[in-house]
């Protein structure tokens, strides 16, 4: 029996053909994670480059929101000021409207009861004074 049976043969070119295909196959499986990698990379760079122009955009949107802030604390001073200045928080009509406490401040002379206060005094109880009254200067 010698070794050049038709099985032996058949068996060693299949191993030969293997050995190509597997040979092709490492390489396809190569050049398929390289391509896999570039564009992963590629994608990958260019969300990084969307980031940064959406991380400019946010800037600048803070900024005009830092703006917006400002103007609206701003706007809410201004308001708080004119509240306190001349609001009366419902007071007015308890000491003027049962007491009637602006008679007695006014006095007789200026059509209210008693002798009345100066705008001196009136400051020095705390007292509002309005410089825009016109009973103002005939009351010192």
């Amino acid at each position: 029996m010698s070794d050049s049976s038709p099985c032996g043969d058949t068996m060693r070119k299949g191993s030969a053909a293997n050995d190509g295909n597997g040979k092709l196959m490492t390489i396809i499986k190569v050049l398929v994670l390289v391509a896999s990698l570039t564009v992963a990379l590629g994608y990958l760079s260019n969300r990084s480059r969307a980031q940064q122009g959406d991380d400019r955009i946010r800037g600048q949107n803070a900024k005009g929101y830092d703006q917006q802030i400002s103007d609206n604390a701003q706007r809410m001073m201004e308001q708080g000021k004119q509240i306190f200045r001349y609001d009366t928080f419902g007071s007015e009509d308890f000491w003027g409207g049962k007491l009637r406490l602006h008679e007695a401040i006014a006095g007789q002379r200026l059509g209210g009861v008693g002798n009345g206060v100066s705008p001196k005094t009136a400051l020095a109880l705390g007292l509002k004074v309005s410089h825009s009254i016109r009973g103002f200067a005939y009351m010192q």
